[in-house]
């Protein structure tokens, strides 16, 4: 009863390709991609401020330009980082022509930013030379070579979006000449020197073209650090070069004007970024309202919607309940926009499978078992920053602090009464169930070293219906599947 059109599939999201085979009578019906419709809010294209749907953050803008120079927001996947940074970029970066500032200008002048501050919009807006990265680069064979590669892409796409350099009165003959082989010709024709440093000299050229100093946007800057699934010399090395390219270009602070830099962990930042202030996630401070939505802003989307209070009673409980330090309440937006999307309460699976595995490997040791246990039955556990979370390997979480220091970096716990944290709603439940009962049904050999500690476990919580709910979704796997494969097999 559910269709999903993807214009880009995600690693997160591939599964969902599965549930294709089971439809095949509805195109015979003609239901096409031309005919249906998933809207993506992710900001790269302007007209994304205009959508009916678009949560108005831009005072975000005023705050980023009132705060420190150097800037690290946290916060868990999908909770509008991207979407965050692109509106940064978008009104501070100069436009390359007059109709393309004047369009985007009306676009801001209709949202918040210019309704309260008129004179920051009228100083501010088009006024640097933006330089975006987003270093999301997805490598599930983290070999050196391969991430190289990989990295070379994100270059290449990089350097092309500011292809009028090559035209530049600010850069010598020689230089044009190079950007022109870089731009026209890509990493083909770059060489490995080029393309370490190639980051570096685009911000100088920017910088000489422009005359003025650098906006900087380092968006997902931990996404591949925390990917690491490597053999020991192989992921020093990946993780070394990376950090080198970004301690590199926050180095140059006299060519910057600003550096805002967003993340999941700040564990992943201490040896990157030693002079920029760390922002967490649900902590108490100028930006935890811009990542996520809040109470009203969920309201203002129901009523936008035609959703009722008991629409609005199910999004609370299962995709809101994420608490701040101050007692303020936060939702998942990408939850509550595939919500109001299909008008089911359902499990979305935009968590990554990634994250499950590195769970899975880490509890078959049984440290912290009874904890995230206790966790899905919703009691709350004391809990303080751990300053010393191992990101790039779970296996050595041997703290329960640091354990929980990496789950609420995660969005998987929230804050609940004071110094305790606990299970913010039911998908995190359900999120927390589907990797214990990867566990209970784990082949023999893969579990525990010591198989009765499990037992113990399940009498210790009475989780009787959890071992029946794990046998109904085997049965109900098992008949996808089989119906997949007779698809599979008329086809």
């Amino acid at each position: 009863s559910t269709i999903f059109v993807l214009k880009q599939i995600s690693k997160m999201e591939k599964s969902i390709c599965a549930t294709f085979l089971l439809c095949i009578s509805l195109f015979k019906e003609g239901f096409g991609a031309e005919n249906l419709t998933l809207e993506k809010l992710n900001g790269e294209d302007i007209s994304t401020f205009k959508h009916p749907n678009y949560v108005d953050k831009t005072l975000m803008l005023k705050a980023v330009m009132d705060g420190e120079k150097n800037l690290l927001l946290l916060a868990p996947n999908r909770f509008g980082k991207t979407l965050n940074t692109h509106m940064l970029k978008h009104f501070f970066s100069i436009p390359p022509h007059s109709k393309e500032k004047n369009n985007t200008l009306e676009i801001f002048r209709s949202l918040k930013i210019n309704k309260e501050y008129p004179d920051f919009v009228e100083q501010n807006f088009g006024k640097f030379p933006v330089m975006y990265l987003n270093f999301n680069i997805y490598c599930n064979t983290l070999h050196f070579n391969h991430m190289h590669l990989l990295f070379s892409k994100m270059v290449e796409e990089t350097l092309q979006k500011y292809s009028y350099l090559k035209f530049s009165p600010g850069l010598t003959l020689s230089e044009i000449d190079v950007f022109k082989r870089w731009c026209d010709d890509g990493r083909i024709y770059m060489t490995t020197k080029e393309i370490d440093t190639a980051l570096n000299t685009l911000l100088f050229f920017l910088h000489r073209h422009h005359d003025r100093k650098i906006f900087l946007i380092i968006d997902d800057f931990d996404a591949t650090l925390t990917q690491l699934k490597s053999i020991a010399w192989e992921e020093s090395s990946v993780i070394t070069y990376l950090r080198r390219q970004l301690t590199r270009l926050i180095a140059h602070q006299d060519l910057l004007e600003k550096v805002v830099i967003t993340g999941v962990s700040g564990e992943s930042a201490f040896a990157c970024f030693s002079d920029v202030v760390h922002y967490r996630f649900l902590d108490d401070h100028r930006y935890t309202e811009y990542f996520g939505f809040t109470e009203s802003e969920v309201r203002q989307l129901m009523v936008k919607n035609r959703i009722d209070d008991v629409g609005y009673d199910e999004i609370r409980q299962r995709y809101g309940g994420y608490t701040t330090i101050n007692n303020m309440t936060i939702y998942n937006p990408c939850y509550v926009f595939n919500y109001m999307q299909g008008r089911v309460v359902t499990n979305y699976g935009v968590h990554s499978g990634d994250f499950r595995g590195e769970m899975f490997n880490f509890l078959k040791s049984h440290l912290h078992l009874r904890i995230f246990i206790s966790l899905y039955m919703g009691n709350p556990t004391r809990f303080q920053y751990h300053k010393g979370v191992p990101i790039f390997n779970t296996n050595q979480m041997l703290s329960l602090h640091m354990f929980l220091t990496f789950l609420i970096e995660q969005g998987y716990v929230a804050w609940g009464p004071v110094g305790y944290v606990h299970t913010p709603n039911t998908e995190m439940k359900n999120e927390i169930l589907s990797i214990v009962l990867k566990l209970i049904y784990a082949p023999i050999e893969n579990r525990y070293k010591h198989g009765v500690i499990i037992q113990k476990v399940i009498q210790q919580f009475n989780l009787t219906s959890l071992i029946e709910d794990g046998m109904k979704l085997k049965r109900g796997i098992f008949l996808r599947n089989n119906l997949k494969n007779s698809t599979l097999h008329r086809k």
